[in-house]
């Protein structure tokens, strides 16, 4: 316990430390959301009527971004050690994302309690502060950004799990012995993974995943999406040296790439692999109305496929396996994938896999950005060969006038074609 009159002497008492300590988060109520201490706990530390727990102190420094230190004595300097790798806390954007966090709570049909809601606070302020830094700017959080973090953590919404994606972020990104992992470690990496994929079937199973859906509906392609199918045709018959495909949508969908398949090519044998059941009601749709062969789609985990081992000549994954995190050398998430498609594919067979291009980590939406490099590396372990690799831009997003947003739409994609 941490008795106010320890700060006789110093410049300004505890309680003043404390304060300061509020508005650098940007108020007492962002305060009690990032700690899960109580307004009125909080009052009591301030006005001296209750001593501060030694791990209160911690907690609330780490929520300011201020060195404990300075918080227990006041002396010293208000910035955390130089070995916190952290980024330094910005309270706007947790005033902000508070704001909108509670706003759509009202309206949110699946609520969470106090506790749970300041640790989804607290792993949302986190993993949008950390993809700030990795971008380069400065996010402002709209409303359907934060509702679509809020469908992809709903099912996961016990404090445990939500204390546990924001663990498995802090050992990923700030962790000096990343590359090697205890037994826990792996452990909470192998939870997490669960958790990702969890809450993404969650997300493309809301409504954020219903107007996704709706922009993608009924097989129309793009004139580029069209002949990349085309070609990739093409390039299979050759590789393979048959002319009757069997072909594996991973991520289907609503089905839209598969369709065009199915009215464009009587030669390929199609299936697909959609893990939403939002998504899984759209292509039954399409098999329902014969528009797809009956039994097309099956609803499945990428990482554990329910098909026998060497059954397709084309794997084809368009933004589908980015949802998985890619950690080297534990076989889990992304290289499960990996695995699969080495599994599946038969000899000579081609995979087709597009990726948002980068070195890092999105967790606010579980988004893994592939480079050259990782990709070669996780193809290597697993046996297959990289035929081509190509960088596509994007179209440049138009912000209106005195706007900064973050980014979040992906600027560059990575499009990679292996083969067994």
């Amino acid at each position: 316990m941490i008795p106010h009159k320890n700060n006789n002497g110093k410049r300004f008492g505890l309680g003043d430390r404390l304060q300061a300590c509020i508005e650098r988060v940007g108020g007492k109520r962002a305060m009690c959301n990032a700690t899960l201490i109580s307004e009125a706990q909080l009052f009591r530390y301030i006005n001296g009527d209750t001593d501060v727990p030694s791990e209160r102190i911690v907690m609330i420094a780490k929520a300011a971004g201020v060195d404990p230190g300075w918080l227990l004595t006041g002396e010293g300097s208000t910035e955390k050690a130089n070995t916190e790798l952290r980024p330094s806390f910005r309270s706007e954007l947790m005033v902000q994302l508070v704001q909108i966090f509670e706003e759509l709570l009202v309206e949110f049909d699946k609520p969470f309690n106090p506790r749970q809601r300041a640790r989804a606070l607290t792993f949302l302020y986190n993993a949008l502060r950390h993809e700030e830094v990795k971008r380069g700017t400065q996010y402002q959080p709209s409303k359907f950004d934060i509702l679509r973090s809020l469908n992809y953590i709903s099912e996961l919404r016990t404090e445990e799990e939500l204390q546990l994606l924001i663990d498995a972020m802090n050992l990923l990104e700030y962790s000096p012995d990343i590359h090697e992992l205890s037994d826990a470690q792996r452990e909470l990496i192998r939870m997490w993974n669960n958790l990702v994929v969890r809450g993404t079937k969650a997300y493309y199973s809301s409504y954020a995943g219903q107007v996704y859906y709706e922009r993608t509906t009924g097989g129309h392609l793009n004139p580029s999406t069209v002949l990349e199918l085309q070609n990739l045709v093409t390039l299979a018959c050759q590789s393979v040296g048959k002319t009757e495909l069997d072909w594996l949508d991973l991520g289907c969908g609503s089905g839209r790439h598969l369709l065009h398949l199915a009215n464009h090519f009587s030669n390929i044998r199609l299936k697909g692999l959609e893990i939403s059941q939002l998504g899984y009601n759209i292509c039954k749709d399409l098999m329902d109305s014969e528009k797809l062969p009956k039994e097309t789609v099956v609803m499945a985990d990428v990482r554990h496929i329910p098909f026998a081992s060497q059954s397709f000549d084309v794997i084809y994954a368009n933004l589908s396996l980015y949802c998985l995190p890619y950690v080297p050398d534990t076989n889990l998430g992304m290289e499960e994938a990996f695995q699969e498609i080495s599994r599946l594919l038969r000899s000579k067979g081609l995979a087709k896999l597009v990726f948002p291009e980068g070195d890092w980590r999105d967790y606010s939406m579980s988004y893994q950005y592939m480079n050259e490099k990782m990709i070669r590396s996780i193809a290597a372990k697993f046996g297959l060969i990289v035929k081509d690799i190509m960088i596509e831009e994007d179209s440049p997003t138009v912000v209106a006038a005195n706007t900064n947003p973050m980014k979040l739409n992906h600027q560059r994609f990575i499009h990679v074609t292996l083969s067994k």
